[in-house]
């Protein structure tokens, strides 16, 4: 008889990583502006280390240097206010990786690789913005984001490890349930709702919100472990226990943040600052 994987194995690991990264993120956010793009460089900087050493082993280290330079570039131009020379930068600097690359093929993953993280990275600091302080719009819609994705994740994990049933896709990530998908909609929904309280805003547009930045979470999760799955590692990294590498744990909320911020540049009264 095979022994059923007790519910909730690695919740512990889950907690104290989700510690770890709260206590690097609320600090650096509440200022905003340079100081949080700092938070942001230095996640960045791991994100592209993880990425080009699973895209590619034994890179040398110029192919490192390229995505860190640029990240950092494109940040600074980023909080300065030059956010067109910002992204001007990033993609001149993917077309430079995949030269770099080129004598070693697989070009498209260095070009690719750089876009993935570097793009959400700016769109993380563009939502937050340079506005400091809890009580400041661009740190309130900062923080409905991550804590919609976070509660995406938690009520996924809980009701999927507690109810189980059939598979999303479990090619692509064995352990993701239908149940789980939907505990986490519900569980966003309810954290959405609370935050808009919270903030002093209509309840209503959590809900609105919270079940759109959710179902991207989840598909951000998914693109990462297709991603993984072609590369055929099974994480990007040991940095963060139970998780893996950081990538692991940020791909659902640099999905969210991606997609945020456009919606924002589109609407920008959505949530103004």
């Amino acid at each position: 008889m095979i022994a059923k994987r007790p519910p909730y194995k690695d919740l512990s690991s889950r907690i104290f990583t989700a510690l770890f990264l709260t206590a690097i993120i609320i600090p650096f956010s509440y200022f905003g502006g340079w100081i949080f793009a700092a938070m942001t460089a230095l996640l960045g900087v791991r994100l592209s280390y993880e990425f080009v050493r699973m895209s590619d082993p034994g890179a040398p280290g110029i192919a490192f240097v390229i995505p860190t330079v640029s990240l950092i570039g494109a940040l600074i131009l980023l909080v300065a206010g030059f956010g067109l020379w910002a992204i001007g930068l990033v993609f001149i600097s993917a077309l430079i990786a995949g030269v770099e690359r080129f004598r070693r093929s697989g070009v498209i993953w260095s070009v690719f690789g750089l876009l993935y993280i570097a793009l959400p990275v700016l769109a993380t600091q563009f939502v937050r913005s340079d506005a400091a302080g809890f009580t400041s719009p661009a740190f309130q819609r900062f923080l409905f984001v991550v804590l919609v994705v976070v509660a995406a994740d938690v009520g996924a994990y809980l009701g999927g490890s507690k109810l189980r049933g059939p598979k999303i896709a479990p090619k692509l990530s064995p352990n993701k349930t239908w149940s789980g998908f939907f505990s986490g909609l519900i569980f966003a929904c309810i954290v959405g709702m609370v935050s808009m309280a919270i903030f002093g805003k209509p309840i209503i547009w959590g809900l609105l919100l919270a079940p759109p930045i959710s179902i991207i979470s989840v598909v951000g999760d998914f693109f990462e472990s297709g991603l993984k799955r072609r590369l055929n590692v099974k994480d990007t990294g040991q940095l963060l226990p139970g998780h893996g590498g950081l990538l692991d744990r940020l791909d659902a909320l640099m999905a969210a943040m991606s997609i945020f911020a456009v919606v924002l540049l589109l609407i920008p009264a959505l949530w103004a600052v």
